[in-house]
């Protein structure tokens, strides 16, 4: 599925800088490039994946992971409930690992309840 610039624009329901229009872009460019092979091609894919880069991203103001740490990241630091046991794995590109895991990567899914 094709997004465009113009549809993001209607998403976001607010005007876009020119930070946000230059992220907006590369998160095009990439659901262009690889959308498919992650299976974020189907519409109802899309619109599951499109709000939570919205949320993470500060409306696409924000290109990488805001790191305080403030209180509430340091108390995400070590939750086993969270799948945050190892030291860093409250922050950065693996955060908690659950991406792996529910994405059926090197961790698998075992581990999860039905």
């Amino acid at each position: 599925m094709q997004l465009s610039l113009d549809q993001v624009r209607k998403i976001t329901r607010k005007p876009l800088n020119a930070k946000a229009v230059a992220n907006a872009g590369s998160v095009l460019a990439a659901l262009d490039l690889y959308g498919a092979k992650f299976g974020l091609d189907p519409p109802h894919r899309l619109a599951q994946f499109l709000p939570q880069i919205m949320h993470e991203s500060g409306k696409l103001h924000f290109d990488r992971e805001v790191w305080g740490p403030t209180p509430a990241q340091k108390r995400y630091e070590g939750r086993a409930k969270l799948g945050n046991t190892e030291p860093g794995g409250g922050q950065g590109r693996d955060a908690g690992r659950a991406g792996a895991k529910a994405g059926g990567g090197s961790a698998g899914t075992e581990g999860y309840r039905r």
